[in-house]
């Protein structure tokens, strides 16, 4: 018997599907506090022209300007999604049969996996 499992990227906001090499994830600070969240491209152009004016008024104070369009990180592979999850409930983490993985569960299976 043959299976096949998918990985399917959902709009945090609208619930809808991003296809394959659409939409963002877009990840922000506010108050001491991180955030990721994953969008549409439309979604992602109303976040901008949202924050927009909070952006031009502040003070930057750290990290690296990111240019639309540029170069993304690239997603991981199926493959290895599965892989860090097999080491992961092996080495006694709870994870999810899909969706993100935490952190600090990729930093682990990496340092892991280099060690």
């Amino acid at each position: 018997m043959a299976q096949q499992v998918r990985t399917i990227l959902i709009s945090d906001i609208s619930g809808e599907e991003i296809s394959d090499g659409a939409g963002q994830t877009i990840e922000f600070s506010v108050r001491g506090v991180d955030y990721r969240i994953d969008l549409t491209d439309a979604e992602a152009s109303d976040f901008d022209q949202a924050i927009q004016l909070y952006i031009r008024h502040g003070e930057r104070v750290g990290g690296r300007r990111r240019v639309a369009g540029g170069t993304a990180p690239a997603r991981t592979d199926k493959a290895q999604l599965d892989a860090m999850r097999r080491w992961a409930r092996a080495h006694g983490h709870q994870v999810s049969d899909r969706g993100r993985i935490a952190a600090s569960i990729q930093e682990a299976y990496h340092a892991a996996s280099q060690g």
